[in-house]
């Protein structure tokens, strides 16, 4: 366990009493802690963020792709509102109040992550999201937010740019390096047998 500043050797044992005292002093004085609230961001702003998103997005991927993206049901609990998204039209709108969110993100992440490439990134990064239903789509999103981060567009005329194929080999060595790795770990240490021992 290490306290921010404290420092690691790698290999070598490390006596964690001190860090572990320091955070009990710590939490012992939370009450007493400043906390800052986040600006709020109203509606027009993230209603403006997310339509500049969105055509960006459709310029860069086929609409057969966004369009399998389903609306996504955002509960802004700052604003007192739910919003959905949807991509593939680049609408953002009120729900019903009484709408299931999919996601409780605060207006002023939301905003940065819309507003910024790396924002998707960034937002997982510091979890400050609380995913409640339909992960799976979530993650659709998250795919594809990670994908124009990292400038890799899949409408045809992008498909033969250098960071696409750049991208594409990376990932394919990474899977490559992965698999050596897991097939010298199963040599190295054979899984036991299931078979009971007479």
């Amino acid at each position: 366990m290490l306290y921010p500043g404290d420092e690691y050797v790698v290999n070598q044992p490390h006596d964690s009493f001190a860090a572990l005292t320091r955070y009990d002093e710590s939490y012992s004085r939370l009450r007493l802690m400043a906390y800052d609230v986040s600006a709020v961001v109203h509606l027009s702003e993230l209603t403006d963020a997310f339509q500049s998103c969105a055509r960006s997005m459709r310029s860069r991927y086929p609409q057969i792709l966004l369009g399998r993206l389903r609306p996504l049901n955002v509960r802004i609990p700052d604003l007192d509102e739910t919003v959905t998204m949807t991509i593939a039209d680049g609408s953002l709108t009120r729900a019903d109040k009484n709408a299931q969110a999919d996601v409780e993100i605060y207006s002023q992440p939301l905003h940065y992550c819309l507003a910024q490439p790396w924002g998707m990134g960034t937002l997982t990064i510091s979890g400050r999201f609380n995913l409640l239903r339909n992960e799976r789509n979530w993650k659709a999103f998250k795919a594809l937010f990670a994908l124009n981060n990292a400038e890799v567009y899949l409408r045809p005329h992008y498909l033969f740019q250098r960071q696409n194929w750049g991208y594409l080999k990376d990932r394919l060595n990474g899977m490559m390096r992965y698999r050596y790795r897991t097939r010298s770990r199963a040599r190295e240490f054979p899984a036991p047998s299931l078979r009971q021992q007479p």
